[in-house]
């Protein structure tokens, strides 16, 4: 996404999303550009009970088919502070309108961050508990008891 390009520091939003074959996904959000800014990542979820986890940038919905968990990490692993919020009016957040005049509230999981340019988000989604672990560069992430792997690098090339 190009449409910050414009603006002091030509940021540009790439994205790179990883299904894995159990439904674990990993997404890659990466601004790229000159100086220091701020970028704000945010998830909404669907109509469902949830509990958050600000403190790691996590929230969980309890869905009929079970738990499902967003958390969001920094590029080394480390999970970023964030809110969780539903229905909140000021500011409105935390809302999806399928129709046009309603409403629902649903979570809504928001991270931010303020530094040079690369920016990065890594956000994981997957059923059940999620466990992320870094080492070297090398990501581990366990979902529903199913571990995947991948590489920083070539993800980031990916971008």
């Amino acid at each position: 996404h190009s449409g910050y390009a414009r603006h002091e520091g030509g940021c540009v939003h790439h994205r790179s999303a990883r299904l894995f074959d159990d439904g674990t996904m990993v997404v890659i959000d990466r601004i790229t550009g000159e100086g220091e800014h701020s970028a704000r990542l945010h998830w909404l979820g669907g109509p469902y009970p949830h509990t958050g986890d600000p403190a790691h940038g996590a929230m969980t919905l309890h869905t009929p088919k079970g738990d499902y968990g967003v958390a969001v990490f920094d590029r080394t692993g480390a999970p970023f502070a964030g809110t969780v919020v539903r229905g909140q009016t000021e500011p409105p957040r935390g809302w999806v309108s399928r129709y046009y005049g309603e409403r629902e509230d649903v979570p809504s999981l928001a991270v931010e961050q303020r530094a040079k340019c690369p920016l990065e988000f890594v956000t994981v989604l997957g059923e059940g508990p999620l466990e992320v672990s870094v080492e070297g560069g090398r990501w581990t992430v366990r979902a529903a008891g199913a571990t995947h792997t991948f590489d920083w690098q070539e993800a980031i090339e990916a971008v």
